[in-house]
């Protein structure tokens, strides 16, 4: 009947057209009526009447299309070279009335990567607070000669910020003795690595290992610079520099390199020993970022060099926890919110795992973990009206391929949080934004979305996302969410098209 009606329409246009329309304004105005028939029907995938910047750059030139017209131009982005093999989602959807203007597989279960953060920082922020605070607590027992290290689960710990710790205690403990220093990282489980986490990804930076006690993202910063002329010994420098790892140097120094230079935690073993092999010209220099292994005592080392360094011995370090009749002497403290900043803007896996580890330590009590986290996180979820039993979280950064979800709950997430009241503007505030800062520092620069487009991305091998808000040339505040996944190779092309959608959609002009 709604086909049979549409049908009619068109051939009484037709009818009176005679020659007056082309056949590109006959087929914009049956896809109009198509468009507003569905929606008389009750149709959620399409939005009413819209008006899309034809350029889709800043000061380009606009024309009055329908939303059709808007999804057309979506479609086509959608280049067969690309897709399939690939898959793509996207779900658009207006703030000021929920109306979807585009879907596209939106209820198709994608990897999201770290897509997967946006859920962990809203659940994060409504649970704990902005302003609750991650705290790392050192004291002493002059009696029992103990100097103890509490960790809170703060991932933005820093060498600083045990320099600090280290100068305050160096005021209140008493001359002289020796010390044994303890390491309390009882606020979190034992467990390094996350669900379905890959091995051979533990060396990498984006692969650190989680603890209650972390410092410098729990890494080292390798580099090797080579000596002046052939035959000279490279040059090896481990910043911090620290006694926890060490160096196994076998490099060369060559006027042509046959060996490409490697620096690498070898994992078959896993310990902190870096080995550095190859070659490399001379005067050339080359740095690499590692994970360290047992990030807890990684920590515990470089508090010990920094008492070391403000005169206080310590004869020995060991895990333990610092019992509560041991009052804190000194304190580095941080808002949460300032740590889910951190956190989306440079897509910091270990800030998420921390999150989702302390929102389990609060909802179930210490240690945290990742299932008790993980339930806190669905429980939120749940209360915002998303049925967590079609989609799969298992971690809180992505890191995992265990998690799925769909463009749909990402989006009705985003819709969520831009409403609330509390939590909703550190969320929004904390999202990278387009040609200016975090991961999109780089894309849309430009172009109509730039400086106004915040999104997370989400990158994998074969997976690219990118989900978060922008705003239409006449102020109509959009939620969009466009995933990725099966492609071989470079996402570049993928994240083009991302970028293409982003910039069309915020040129284009409401209803």
């Amino acid at each position: 009947m709604l086909l049979h009606a549409t049908s009619c329409c068109i051939m009484q246009l037709r009818e009176r057209s005679r020659g007056m329309m082309s056949r590109t304004f006959i087929f914009s105005v049956a896809s109009g009526i198509l468009v507003a028939a569905l929606l008389a029907a009750g149709c959620s995938s399409a939005g009413n009447t819209a008006r899309v910047d034809s350029a889709g750059t800043q000061g380009g030139p606009r024309t009055h299309h329908s939303a059709a017209a808007l999804g057309n131009r979506i479609d086509a982005l959608m280049v067969d070279s690309l897709f399939p093999p690939a898959s793509a989602a996207v779900r658009i959807v207006s703030l000021s009335d929920n109306i979807v203007l585009y879907e596209r597989n939106a209820q198709l279960l994608f990897t999201p990567a770290s897509n997967q953060k946006l859920f962990t920082s809203a659940a994060a922020l409504h649970l704990l607070g902005p302003l609750f605070r991650i705290t790392t607590v050192a004291g002493f027992d002059s009696a029992a000669g103990k100097i103890f290290l509490r960790g809170g689960g703060d991932p933005l710990l820093s060498t600083s910020d045990l320099d600090s710790l280290a100068s305050t205690l160096r005021g209140l403990l008493p001359p002289g003795g020796s010390w044994t220093l303890v390491g309390d990282a009882s606020r979190f489980d034992s467990l390094y690595w996350g669900p379905g986490w890959m091995w051979d990804d533990a060396a990498d930076p984006s692969g650190m290992g989680i603890s209650a006690l972390s410092v410098n993202g729990n890494t080292v910063e390798v580099s090797v610079r080579g000596g002046p002329a052939p035959g000279s010994p490279p040059e090896v420098t481990v910043i911090p520099p620290t006694g926890f790892v060490q160096v196994m140097n076998r490099a060369v120094v060559s006027d042509s390199v046959v060996r490409e230079l490697t620096i690498a935690r070898p994992l078959q073993h896993p310990s902190n020993v870096i080995l550095v092999d190859g070659e490399l010209l001379p005067g050339q220099q080359v740095s690499v970022t590692l994970t360290v292994f047992e990030p807890d005592r990684y920590t515990l080392t470089l508090f010990a060099e920094a008492l070391s360094r403000v005169g206080i011995r310590c004869s020995a370090a060991v895990m333990d926890t610092m019992p509560g009749s041991v009052r804190p002497a000194a304190a580095v403290s941080r808002r949460l919110d300032s740590v889910v900043t951190f956190m989306n803007t440079v897509s910091d896996n270990l800030s998420a795992e921390c999150l989702v580890k302390l929102m389990g330590a609060e909802s179930a009590g210490t240690p945290g973990t990742w299932q008790s986290g993980i339930r806190a996180v669905k429980n939120f979820l749940a209360s915002i009206g998303i049925d967590t039993a079609r989609i799969t979280l298992v971690d809180g950064s992505g890191f995992s391929r265990y998690n799925l979800t769909n463009a749909e709950t990402i989006v009705r997430l985003l819709v969520a949080m831009a409403h609330d009241q509390e939590a909703g503007r550190s969320f929004m505030a904390s999202l990278p934004v387009a040609g200016e800062a975090g991961t999109l520092s780089r894309r849309m620069r430009r172009t109509a979305a730039a400086h106004l487009l915040k999104a997370k991305t989400g990158t994998m091998t074969g997976v690219s996302s990118l989900s978060g808000y922008t705003t239409g040339a006449d102020g109509e505040p959009l939620a969009f969410s466009i995933m990725m996944q099966n492609f071989p190779g470079s996402s570049h092309s993928y994240r083009a098209i991302q970028d293409s959608i982003g910039v069309l959609i915020t040129g284009w002009e409401g209803r």
